[in-house]
């Protein structure tokens, strides 16, 4: 299921969310092997994901810190993270505009 969403929430495994304002999208804090999280923006404020302790984010060669963010820079930003489990990170298969991978 989509859901729009405009204050910062936590996401669920399998959900996807279109962002309305500027929030932050926790990522689920126990996922599983091959656990999805989709994300549309459609606003032109900034989406920001936040990894839980221990997990990164990995979007193409750039990894995040431990508990570590990416972010979106325009309109139209979207992405989809799946959970690998033997190295705790969530790793981008699709993206669309730019995200920018922070510590």
């Amino acid at each position: 299921p989509w859901t729009d969403e405009a204050i910062s929430f936590a996401a669920a495994a399998g959900n996807g969310y279109f962002t309305t304002a500027a929030v932050v999208a926790t990522l689920p804090s126990t996922p599983v092997q091959g656990n999805v999280v989709d994300i549309a923006v459609d606003t032109a404020s900034a989406c920001t994901i936040t990894a839980n302790t221990g997990q990164f984010i990995r979007v193409g060669k750039n990894l995040s810190a431990s508990a570590g963010t990416v972010g979106s820079n325009f309109i139209g930003d979207s992405i989809s993270l799946v959970y690998r489990a033997s190295d705790t990170t969530w790793i981008a298969t699709s993206v669309v505009g730019t995200w920018t991978v922070n510590s």
